[in-house]
């Protein structure tokens, strides 16, 4: 990061031709006159002052320059202004907070008829505004001037307006400014401004219409053809576990990512407004999935950096608007306030982002100990387990989660558990080196200079801010800062939203002025936030009239078996069917081992939907291990596991029962893969007498016969006589009680259903 320094300059002539600054940061405090050729670069502030470039001198802006300025600060070009920037490294002409209350008044750019003015690959933003009784610009053009490949927003008063001749602005964004665009006081000639976006596919205006996004002119422009492209993409950044792929897993797996089942109905809700408002998925907004294990600085690189790419892409707009949940703001930030920032990004919202850490990151990182509510994790180390790793170690932990670190407090969250005495971050022996970077002066400089921002957090919920912590003597690099007493800490303030204390989501009000405190738990920030989130875009938005929070249900699995799950009304989910509206299958094998992930909403207060009926088929000879889970909308879950051997062909069924907090299910097999099941648990010793084995088959066979020949009641009678024999089969005959339950679950339902 560069450094800092505040130099105070003056008119002062140099023996040399050109005067180059250098790329750090110059404050002109002072009115001053620019007399020869000088090179701005870095970041340069005006404060108040008024600086002119002479008649003959030329005042060259690298790409990549900033000029802030405030407190009415002026540029008067006499000479010649070149601001040359590139697509990577626009220059900015941007505005820091006034000082002074009674100025609304930031800069302005003013020139005389013999200027000359070339711009390209520029930022013309929060210029202009009144001063006294004048209302003045961002921008007047008196003499020459072109203007091409920037953007022009958010301007006050006006923000361009031309009295010169020679004139031409072009293949500009033009949008958000307060008043007038674009305004032409020439009366002898039209202004040249064609292939320009005016906010809309509509093109420019010239008739004030209320929150309308389309720009309005004023006198004489030829602005025809325009950029008829959609508004400005919104790509939307899940949390820590929002996103799921395989590749998780394995880097043999495609690179395939999908929005989890952890805080789905709030981001539905969200995407489901802006398609309501006409934005399209992969045109207008995208999702921002990114593997959330890594460090933040690497998923900007690896993921964020390739979804701006494609939505700049497919939308046409040189920059995107970012939407990040939690820790999707730390990874935007990341990339904004690093070194590879390429000016691609204009508004970042974050909601219920731990600008300043979570508490609840400490007993993760320091102890291995995975807190219940960290339902991310807990799907994760699912599919480790049904791989066999070995994970259980907090070794494991900062290996293969950084990002947890990177979540770690920046405030006096400690206390002893003796006194109660507070232990101060800074005598800490874990410090946070992420965030204590973010929260650097020039790095936030830089965020607030070169992105809008705003957030939104949430309040009212039992949050974890203070853990009572007591000497650690374990000797196994655990609990460098004490261990937790309890070893769960318990919730102990409601200023937040049950994840993020309001101090940390505010970021101490250093980040912005624009901070929405709404109540809202942290799952569900985005349906919570969606109207301010969007107001703020600029989104002429319209919203779900009737949308029931969803709970969400989820089948993980692995082994060589296919996979169909039936719903209440007959609704199908498998690799070849998605009938139920939003429901998703996805399916690899890594190392010969077939995983499933698959999920959808469901109305678990409707009968129908409360049961679900899942079908496995064997693709070949083997075992597979499944978790039938239940999100509910208040964020707790259930889970029920199930392991069964399996051969080609045979099918092993479960009904699916959904309570409140719990799952209930039975064993459904048909009559042929039972037989193929009852063969299977013999061979593998898990009934272990032939005579038992041989009773159970040959009832099932006769049972089978007679269904055949469609003799139903008959084939009632033979199941029910097999299912009272095993009853009374002594308890020995078995390995286990679950084998026993299991077949006793398929008997019960053949009976009733030899089908």
């Amino acid at each position: 990061m560069k450094k800092t320094i505040i130099v105070f300059l003056s008119a002062v002539v140099s023996v040399m031709l050109v005067k180059v600054a250098s790329a750090q940061t110059e404050t002109f405090t002072a009115n001053t006159t620019i007399p020869q050729n000088t090179t701005w670069d870095g970041t340069v502030i005006i404060d108040g002052a008024r600086v002119t470039i002479a008649q003959d001198a030329t005042l060259t802006i690298k790409p990549g320059t900033i000029i802030s300025s405030k407190n009415g600060a002026l540029i008067y070009v006499v000479g010649k202004l070149k601001a040359l920037g590139k697509k990577d490294e626009k220059i900015r002409f941007t505005a820091e907070y006034n000082e002074k209350p009674a100025f609304s008044l930031t800069y302005y750019i003013d020139s005389t008829g013999t200027s000359e003015i070339d711009m390209d690959h520029f930022i013309l933003e929060k210029g202009g505004g009144n001063e006294d009784t004048a209302s003045l610009p961002a921008l007047t053009i008196r003499g020459k001037a072109s203007l091409s490949r920037g953007i022009i927003r958010r301007n006050y008063i006006s923000a361009v307006r031309v009295w010169g001749t020679d004139v031409k602005v072009e293949d500009c964004e033009i949008y958000e400014n307060e008043n007038v665009a674009l305004e032409n006081k020439s009366t002898s000639k039209t202004l040249k401004a064609e292939n320009n976006w005016w906010g809309s596919e509509d093109g420019p205006t010239v008739t004030t219409i209320p929150n309308s996004p389309r720009s309005i002119i004023k006198g004489s422009l030829d602005f025809d053809p325009w950029q008829k492209k959609g508004p400005i993409p919104i790509v939307i950044l899940p949390g820590f576990g929002g996103s799921f792929s395989f590749k998780l897993l394995s880097d043999k797996a495609k690179n395939d990512w999908w929005l989890t089942t952890l805080g789905t109905s709030a981001y539905r809700y969200f995407a489901k407004a802006l398609i309501l408002s006409n934005y399209y998925h992969d045109k207008d907004f995208f999702w921002g999935f990114y593997d959330w294990r890594m460090a933040c600085e690497n998923s900007a690189k690896k993921y964020l950096e390739e979804t701006i790419d494609k939505a700049k892409e497919k939308s046409g707009h040189s920059q995107v608007h970012i939407v990040a949940h939690s820790m999707g703001g730390l990874v935007a930030r990341s990339y904004i306030e690093g070194d590879s920032f390429r000016d691609d990004i204009d508004q970042l919202v974050t909601a219920g982002t731990p600008h300043l850490g979570s508490s609840e990151a400490y007993p993760i990182w320091e102890g291995g100990q995975l807190l219940d509510n960290k339902k991310p994790i807990y799907l994760y180390l699912w599919y480790l387990e049904a791989l066999n790793w070995d994970w259980n170690k907090v070794q494991f932990v900062r290996k293969n989660f950084p990002s947890v670190g990177e979540m770690m407090p920046t405030y006096d969250y400690l206390e002893s558990s003796f006194d109660g005495n507070p232990i101060q971050y800074k005598n800490q022996k874990e410090h946070n080196v992420f965030l204590e970077n973010l929260a650097e002066p020039e790095n936030m400089d830089k965020l607030k200079r070169k992105v809008a921002t705003n957030l939104v957090v949430g309040k009212g919920e039992k949050t974890l801010e203070k853990i009572q912590v007591s000497p650690y003597e374990g000797g196994d690099g655990k609990w460098i800062d004490g261990i937790p007493n309890p070893i769960e800490p318990p919730k102990d303030t409601e200023n937040g939203d049950g994840t993020v204390i309001l101090e940390s989501a505010r970021a101490k009000n250093a980040l912005t002025k624009n901070i929405f405190v709404i109540d809202s738990s942290h799952s569900k920030l985005l349906e919570s936030g969606t109207k301010p989130i969007l107001e703020q875009l600029k989104v002429k938005a319209k919203f779900p009239l009737l949308f029931k929070l969803m709970s969400q249900f989820l089948l993980t699995a692995k082994g060589p078996v296919e996979i169909n799950i039936e719903n209440g009304h007959g609704k199908i989910v498998s690799v070849s069917k998605q009938e139920i509206e939003d429901s998703q299958y996805h399916e690899e094998k890594i190392d010969g081992q077939k995983l499933v992930f698959s999920d959808f909403p469901a109305d678990f207060e409707s009968e129908e939907e409360k049961h679900i009926k899942i079908t496995f088929t064997g693709l070949e000879k083997g075992d597979f291990r499944a978790a039938f889970w239940n999100f509910s909308n208040n964020d707790s879950y259930a889970k029920q596991e199930i392991d069964n051997p399996v051969t080609k062909g045979m099918q092993v069924g479960y009904e699916i029962n959904i309570g409140e907090n719990e799952i209930t299910f039975s064993t459904v097999t048909p009559l042929k893969s039972l037989m193929v099941l009852i063969n299977r648990l013999y061979e593998e010793k898990k009934i272990t007498q032939w005579s038992t084995r041989s009773q159970l088959i040959n009832g099932l066979a006769e049972a089978y016969q007679e269904f055949s020949n469609d003799k139903i009641d008959s084939a009632k009678i033979s199941i029910h006589k097999t299912k009272n024999d095993f009853t009374s089969s002594q308890e020995n005959v078995f390995a286990d009680t679950s084998t026993k339950n299991k077949i006793s679950e398929s008997l019960e339902h053949l009976a009733k259903n030899p089908e």
